[in-house]
Parts: structure tokens; sequence; C-alpha cells
């Protein structure tokens, strides 16, 4: 669903955040498992409300994809 770039693909990303956003004020919590988010689109406003991650064994570019959009620790 986040690979594709079109309609489709731009308006998952909308409501994928507007839950990420509005989701905290009621109760909601979402959770994300991937195998690789080299082939996602997801904006990097969309990774960055994700405030705790996981990840298991990752080579470099999954791991700065992972950990570094949006997060105030990575370095």
């Amino acid at each position: 669903l986040f690979e594709s770039t079109g309609k489709i693909g731009d308006a998952a990303q909308e409501v994928l955040k507007d839950i990420l956003k509005r989701g905290r004020n009621v109760g909601v919590c979402v959770v994300m498992a991937s195998q690789t988010l080299r082939s996602t689109k997801l904006s990097a406003g969309v990774l960055s409300q994700f405030d705790v991650r996981v990840a298991l064994k990752l080579g470099r570019d999954d791991f700065e994809l992972v950990m570094g959009i949006g997060n105030q620790g990575y370095e």
C-alpha cells in the first residue's frame, strides 16, 4: 500500500499521518512492521510520528532509514 506513489499511496499516507497525530489523544496505538523501508514511500513526517522504534539486525542503509528519520537522539 505504501509502495505506490499515486493517489492511493498518497491518500494512505495522509490517513496514516492523521491517525498517528490524533490517535495519541484518544489512546490509539499504531504498530508498524516491515522487513525493509527501502521500497516504501513513507514520508519523513509519517516516520517521525513513531517515537519508539525497535530494529533487529539491519544493513547500514536500513538502519539509517529506521532509526535516523525524525529521531532526535540519532547520531
